[in-house]
């Protein structure tokens, strides 16, 4: 037996942020569901007795496009997410340094940078989307406030593994002018890039950035990665304050591409136009997984077959 109908795709969606925000992580553009119930004919002598159902075999196929790829990691298996929860001081992985400084020494080099790791309190404000931060200002003529960060990037993947950088940093920026920038050291050139600048808020806002060539913001030997944010403007007539209330990374890298998941549970509704049934398939077994990348990693395709040892309707 094969049920097979129509559907008009399936939202699936989730809460994040400390605002328990609802959002869209994928639309399931089609699926399939077969089960084979196995039919055995039980003869008396010659003639048939009886036929009885055999092992299911039950099979499927579906496909998904996430139009949120910040939740892409929690379903894929191949994007890692690096930020500073649960980092203390002192910290032996990610670390985050501060210092107030004039425009040159905040783009020294990240070895020559020479800053203060901030407190294990500090850590803490950063390391989640929840209003609590970290804040720095400066009080001197021509000088900002600024934060170099510190992926330690070893235990993820080896720079030839990863194709694409995500970077998520929310807070503001006040002074002359208000808003903040960041950076990227880029080791190819030895110097910092500009990657992306806040809107002129004196409120929570967030820059998010890609970097689908990453190769050149990796130190080759430690794997380490940096940024350096600051306010857009320095010291002037006004103070100048930085304020960073979450960081995050997203490293994806291309050779975690798992092969198969087991232990899923899988959800159906079915209709053929009329009648509609909801069924519940058990112990997933994923035998291949097909992702399509677009160039800037926003747009993900998934295309899935899968056997199953069990049904349930519900």
């Amino acid at each position: 037996m094969t049920i097979t109908g129509t559907t008009k795709g399936h939202e699936v969606t989730t809460k994040k942020g400390y605002t328990n925000s609802e959002a869209k992580i994928a639309l399931i553009a089609s699926g399939s569901l077969s089960i084979n119930n196995n039919l055995g004919v039980f003869y008396q002598g010659r003639a048939v007795d009886t036929i009885k159902e055999g092992l299911q075999s039950i099979s499927g196929a579906n496909s998904k496009a996430f139009v949120d790829t910040d939740w892409l990691q929690q379903v894929n298996g191949i994007t890692s997410q690096i930020n500073f929860s649960g980092i203390t001081n002192p910290s032996s992985t990610h670390i985050v340094s501060e210092k107030t400084a004039t425009d040159g020494n905040t783009k020294l080099a990240p070895g020559s940078w020479s800053g203060t790791e901030i407190s294990t309190a500090n850590y803490s404000n950063i390391g989640a989307d929840d209003a609590s931060e970290f804040s720095r200002t400066s009080s001197t003529a021509s000088q900002y406030p600024a934060i170099l960060v510190k992926f330690d990037n070893a235990g993820t993947a080896t720079e030839a593994n990863i194709d694409f950088f995500k970077l998520e940093i929310i807070g503001y920026g006040t002074g002359d002018t208000n808003g903040f920038e960041v950076f990227a050291y880029d080791y190819d050139g030895s110097d910092w890039e500009k990657i992306g600048e806040s809107d002129a808020s004196t409120g929570y806002g967030s820059i998010i950035t890609s970097l689908p060539s990453p190769q050149k913001y990796i130190e080759a030997v430690t794997g380490d990665i940096y940024f350096m944010v600051r306010p857009l403007s320095a010291k002037g007539t006004a103070d100048s304050v930085l304020h960073i209330d979450f960081i995050n990374l997203k490293v994806r890298n291309s050779s975690l591409k798992p092969l198969q998941v087991s232990g899923e549970n899988l959800v159906f509704l079915l209709s053929d136009g009329t009648n509609s049934i909801t069924l519940t398939a058990t112990d997933i077994k994923i035998n291949n997984w097909n992702f399509a990348y677009a160039d800037t990693g926003e747009t993900v395709f998934e295309n899935v077959d899968w056997i199953a040892s069990g049904l349930t309707k519900v």
